[in-house]
């Protein structure tokens, strides 16, 4: 037993020792880091954007007047022609009126008739001395009267009549319809929408650019267009307008711009998703690294580099950034090797050890 427990002591006591050396040599070796010298080469700065295709001329249509809705003869998705019918609202009202219009027409036309038929047979009678020159007068003024009246009944019923065409809607100009937002036997008020139609042959692609970044936008610029649903199928179109106003998108301001959409685009459909990317700068011989050489400390930037086996902080200034790289733009150049701290903490004096070099 005694042998036994004598060899125990012996085992840790070198475990002890074996450990102590280890973490010697460890703390001679230093933190293992990744370096790798800074590269030159081409910076481009891009904004990357999600949009969706929509029409360019899209419309609420709505509803004229205070009625009853009594058809509706399109469906979401239906292409329809200008001039089309899509609703039909309660009229029933409107025809009463004109059917009143149109028995006053008539009545005035009458008395018209009657007074043209007195006037001529007065004049005969003052031809022949019968009659005096102000009854003939008087019956002038009567005819003109009745004219007038007649005139004026005619007005109301052409009012009527476009009145009444109001309750039959039609297409502005042809497109799709992209909403439909009523049913037959809803009350509508003057205003309500009733249907919304966008122009299939007006299509561009509406994008939400981060208002940080919107003032880098120009109407013109190149914008490099992907869609997933085309086989990640890639192409350029043109910025064509940069709304105004600033939109709040979630806990983001976003700011809304149209991109053109080409005419050899044709499958793409409303509404569909695609990825939008806008070169807003590019620089050649700029000296670069990765995002994980950059260091932010108290709201400074600085690079790591590796002196006499230990850690110096660099401060930097940098410039464009790209998906995965950043522009040192001071100091001008770099020669020692720096450090990718990958989410270590590195202070300056620091002893480090070069585990790995990174070569481009």
């Amino acid at each position: 037993m005694k042998s036994i427990i004598k060899i125990l002591i012996v085992i840790v006591a070198v475990s002890g020792l074996a450990f102590i050396a280890y973490n010697k040599a460890g703390s001679r070796k230093g933190l293992e880091v990744k370096v790798m010298r800074p590269e030159k080469g081409v910076m481009t700065s891009l904004i990357s954007a999600t949009g969706k295709v929509v029409s360019g001329q899209e419309s609420e249509v709505a509803s004229p007047i205070a009625s009853k809705v009594m058809k509706v003869l399109v469906k979401e998705g239906q292409k329809v022609s200008q001039g089309s019918l899509l609703v039909v609202l309660d009229a029933r009202d409107a025809s009463n009126r004109i059917g009143g219009d149109k028995a006053t027409v008539g009545e005035a036309r009458a008395k018209v008739e009657q007074a043209e038929r007195a006037l001529r047979s007065l004049k005969k009678v003052y031809e022949v001395g019968g009659a005096s020159l102000s009854a003939v007068q008087d019956a002038e003024l009567q005819l003109k009267v009745a004219q007038a009246a007649e005139m004026k009944a005619a007005t109301e019923l052409r009012s009527s009549s476009l009145m009444l065409e109001r309750y039959r809607i039609v297409a502005p100009f042809s497109g799709i319809i992209v909403k439909k937002s009523v049913q037959v036997g809803d009350v509508v008020a003057v205003g309500t929408s009733l249907l919304s139609l966008a122009n299939m042959a007006s299509t561009e692609i509406e994008i939400s650019v981060d208002e940080s970044d919107a003032g880098s936008l120009q109407v013109g610029q190149e914008v490099e267009v992907s869609c997933e649903a085309l086989a990640h199928r890639t192409w350029k179109e043109t910025i064509l307008r940069i709304e105004r106003v600033v939109h709040k998108d979630g806990t983001a301001n976003t700011v809304k711009t149209r991109v053109s959409l080409g005419k050899n685009v044709t499958e793409l459909r409303l509404g569909q998703q695609v990825d939008a990317k806008i070169k807003i700068a590019e620089k050649n011989g700029v000296l670069k690294l990765p995002f994980d050489a950059l260091i932010v400390k108290d709201g400074k930037k600085f690079v790591a580099t590796v002196r006499t086996g230990k850690v110096h902080l660099e401060p930097v200034v940098t410039g464009l950034e790209d998906a995965n790289s950043v522009e040192i733009v001071s100091p001008a150049r770099l020669d020692e090797e720096v450090i990718l701290s990958e989410g270590k903490t590195l202070v300056e004096g620091q002893k480090v050890s070069v585990a790995t070099r990174i070569s481009k």
